[in-house]
């Protein structure tokens, strides 16, 4: 016995919606939300059709989201992300005069399964073949399309604003189809987005598309130290040992007191059998306040420490960091909490009302004649890496101190003096 079409598309629909409740459970890092199903088809080419014909009848804001999922052996096209029930219901009154009947679902949005995802253009050009013609298996080649940038500032802030909310409900899969959704809409001028979205993509289990997403931060601010160090840790997680080093010293060469990436650097230095850099790096971390017990251990396993300075003392103007504080008493107390093995730059950011608080308190290669005379005076008297001293000025107090720039002639000239050293 035939059935008429719009019975055999009934009965597929609801054969759609039983393989769905058949389907495995989903892992707890996948986000549910409510969506409309407009139908669903067992033949992949009439999926496309369908899609197209949305395309026609839907206007350009209600497109969002509509894509086509390959769910088990059939092709759903859905429609929308929507928080509530509420908001899906009324997306399909405004729609109902247009479309066939459609169902409010509350289902998964994965990636893997969307096949088609309507992106402001039709990204994907296709070929439709009528579906008599088709002789199975022949599978329709799909053909890349390149997509015109659509610049839309009020929907890419929509899209922001709601990753902001999904990010901050722990909603991570939602939160960065949001981001990429501002991104498309114009914010790619924006390296804190580029920064946010890979920090997710991160912990969400895409260390590869993680990394792609901070190298787009690093193009856009080269000159961000914390950038440049994101980006390192990353390539360290993936073992890209040359990669992550390259990152790191770029960030040093913009903030010689980042501790922490001193200690990054003589781990990686250790690892790839280099012990005399990986000393130089150990050592400056000790310096500048990091007891750097773990890597001098591991080091004075396989090699004997160099009897000389990680710096030479060379160069014009002073390299300092600063902390101020609004008494003298506070400032004690930072110095109190240093001596137990907090890092200044930590301190900084968390208690320093100096404009340099974000950058540990690096302040740069200053000349006397723009500093306080009272700080010029004092830091005059001290060499590179004496402890940090307290000054009083009418700003407040200033816990501060001399350090080395870092460059590349200052780790020849280490390696130069520690291996002349060893020959003694």
């Amino acid at each position: 016995m035939l059935f008429c079409k719009p019975l055999l598309n009934r009965i597929i629909s609801v054969l759609c919606l039983l393989v769905l409740f058949s389907l495995p459970l989903i892992s707890e890092a996948a986000e549910l939300i409510y969506t409309v199903q407009l139908q669903s088809y067992a033949r992949e080419s009439d999926s496309f059709r369908y899609y197209e014909t949305m395309l026609e009848k839907l206007e350009e804001h209600e497109r969002d989201y509509l894509r086509i999922e390959k769910i088990g052996k059939f092709y759903a096209i859905r429609v929308g992300n929507f928080d509530t029930q509420s908001e899906a219901q009324n997306f399909i009154n405004s729609v109902k005069s247009r479309i066939s009947p459609a169902a409010i679902m509350k289902a998964y949005i994965k990636n893997e399964r969307i096949i088609q995802l309507y992106s402001g253009t039709k990204s994907i050009d296709r070929e439709i073949v009528p579906a008599e013609t088709i002789k199975e298996p022949v599978k329709e080649k799909i053909v890349p399309k390149k997509a015109e940038r659509v610049i839309d500032e009020a929907a890419a802030s929509r899209h922001q604003a709601k990753g902001d909310k999904f990010w901050e409900v722990d909603r991570h899969f939602l939160a960065v189809e949001e981001y990429r959704q501002a991104i498309k809409y114009g914010r790619t001028n924006n390296p804190e987005l580029y920064w946010q979205l890979s920090k997710i993509l991160y912990i969400t289990g895409y260390p590869e598309e993680s990394i792609e997403e901070m190298k787009k931060a690093v193009k856009l601010k080269p000159d961000l130290d914390v950038f440049r160090i994101e980006l390192g840790i990353l390539y360290l997680a993936a073992k890209q040992w040359q990669k992550s080093k390259e990152q790191f010293v770029e960030a040093l060469g913009i903030n010689p007191s980042l501790t922490q990436v001193y200690i990054y650097l003589g781990d990686l230095y250790f690892r790839t059998g280099d012990y005399e850099r990986a000393w130089f790096y150990a050592k400056m971390a000790r310096y500048l306040g990091h007891s750097g017990t773990s890597i001098i251990n591991k080091l004075t396993t396989v090699s004997r420490e160099p009897d000389v300075k990680p710096w030479d003392g060379s160069g014009d103007g002073l390299y300092i960091r600063q902390i101020l504080v609004d008494s003298e008493k506070k400032a004690k107390e930072i110095l109190g909490r240093m001596s137990e093995g907090e890092l200044f730059e930590f301190i900084a950011g968390a208690e320093s009302s100096g404009p340099n608080a974000l950058k540990g308190g690096f302040i740069g290669n200053i000349a006397p004649s723009e500093l306080h005379p009272k700080i010029v005076s004092a830091l005059s008297k001290k060499e590179i890496f004496s402890p940090p001293v307290i000054v009083e000025t009418e700003s407040g107090f200033h816990i501060i101190q001399r350090i080395s720039p870092y460059d590349a002639v200052i780790l020849k000239n280490y390696l130069a003096r520690a291996a002349s050293s060893r020959k003694k």
